[in-house]
């Protein structure tokens, strides 16, 4: 729930409310009742109050889709969630790029959740290529340690090295970069040279 409640705080920032750079206002009601019914922990009434702001405004507040795909994933509707991260995608038509790496960031994650880790990195490199939209490098720092992790589950290491490797270059002192290099040594075997790091 704590991630749901940071994709509202950061919908609120950027305007879902405010008509999405559109001349033409629109009714916020429902999402303000959404909102209400997800601090209530009331999932179902927050996705009927959602569907009826798509039904009034089906493409004109694309946001709104990543607010519905959120609240699908509490409730583990994987294959709803999914279809409204795509449906955001569609009708945001990059307009907004830091939600768009926001929605593949989502996508990539709920994919990591159901082990389709092939499918993650994919949706992790479409997040990468909005990166210089996105004001907090962390959150980028974020999707290529997940990047990493996958690679390293799947065995992968070098490929895992490289991304350890560009966040040292970006950052020495990152931790969990020296960290990830010095686990993969170890399971290659190289132990003097991860004592050595």
């Amino acid at each position: 729930m704590k991630n749901l409640l940071t994709l509202f705080a950061l919908l609120l920032v950027v305007g879902v409310q405010g008509g999405y750079t559109q001349k033409k206002q629109y009714s916020d009601y429902n999402i303000r009742k959404a909102v209400e019914y997800i601090e209530e922990n009331n999932l179902d009434s927050a996705l009927q109050s959602l569907e009826a702001h798509i039904q009034e405004f089906p493409t004109q507040q694309p946001q709104v889709y990543l607010i519905r795909a959120f609240v699908h994933k509490e409730k583990n509707n994987i294959d709803q969630a999914l279809m409204d991260v795509d449906r955001f995608i569609k009708y945001n038509k990059n307009k907004d790029k830091e939600l768009t790496f926001g929605a593949y960031r989502f996508r990539g994650e709920i994919y990591m959740d159901i082990d389709e880790n092939d499918k993650a990195l994919i949706a992790f490199t479409n997040a990468l290529k909005y990166t210089k939209s996105v004001p907090d490098k962390k959150d980028v720092e974020d999707v290529l340690f997940m990047m990493a992790h996958i690679y390293y589950n799947q065995k992968k290491y070098n490929l895992a090295d490289e991304i350890y490797n560009d966040l040292l270059r970006d950052n020495p002192a990152e931790q969990t970069a020296m960290v990830g290099l010095a686990r993969n040594m170890i399971m290659r075997e190289e132990y003097k040279a991860a004592i050595e790091m």
